[in-house]
């Protein structure tokens, strides 16, 4: 590359920062730290999905016995950190591009860990209907999601909750009532 060619190319990159940073009003002085953040967090996302299988292996092998670890300690094994799926990069960019992006980026959902945790805490009361643990998530999940969407997404994590033998269910329908595997 010339030195044309590199000042040509400087000069763009300068004008495509000057008209993102008028659409978000920052001053020029504040530009890097956005800026900065996403290429963090792209570079935390790449690292994460090049460890992913190794991690899901493990987590899978080890699941539900002595030596079982969460898929986060597991992560932070590997990579040094967690990046939950709501924060990967593909998640954040493909969020609306409109004034309510900063919104939806934070209100996406709290970490699946934190909503199994409320889920957790609430079952070690005793034993508690679906109705019950919605009341528990329904103000901690996302604004942008629907009532019917909150109720899916309730029913997604107990499913889960399930199947990796944490929780299970007794009953059927309105009457069916979940509860603790273990009392850890």
């Amino acid at each position: 590359m010339t030195d044309i060619e590199l000042k040509e190319l400087k000069d763009r990159l300068w004008h495509a920062a000057d008209v993102l940073r008028a659409g978000a009003h920052l001053a020029a002085n504040k530009y890097g730290q956005p800026i900065l953040g996403l290429i963090f967090l792209r570079y935390a996302d790449i690292l994460f999905k090049q460890n992913k299988e190794a991690i899901m292996s493990e987590y899978e092998k080890y699941k539900g016995g002595r030596i079982s670890k969460t898929i986060k300690e597991i992560s932070i094994e590997k990579c040094g950190f967690y990046l939950p799926e709501c924060a990967y990069y593909d998640s954040i960019n493909d969020a609306p591009d409109d004034a309510n992006k900063a919104t939806y980026v934070r209100q996406k959902g709290l970490d699946e860990e934190v909503c199994m945790q409320l889920i957790l805490s609430t079952l070690k009361l005793g034993p508690a209907k679906k109705a019950d643990l919605f009341a528990v998530l329904k103000d901690a999940l996302p604004d942008v999601l629907t009532e019917e969407q909150k109720s899916k997404k309730l029913s997604n994590l107990l499913q889960k909750m399930k199947k990796a033998r944490i929780i299970d269910v007794k009953g059927i329908a309105a009457n069916s009532e979940w509860y603790l595997l273990t009392k850890d």
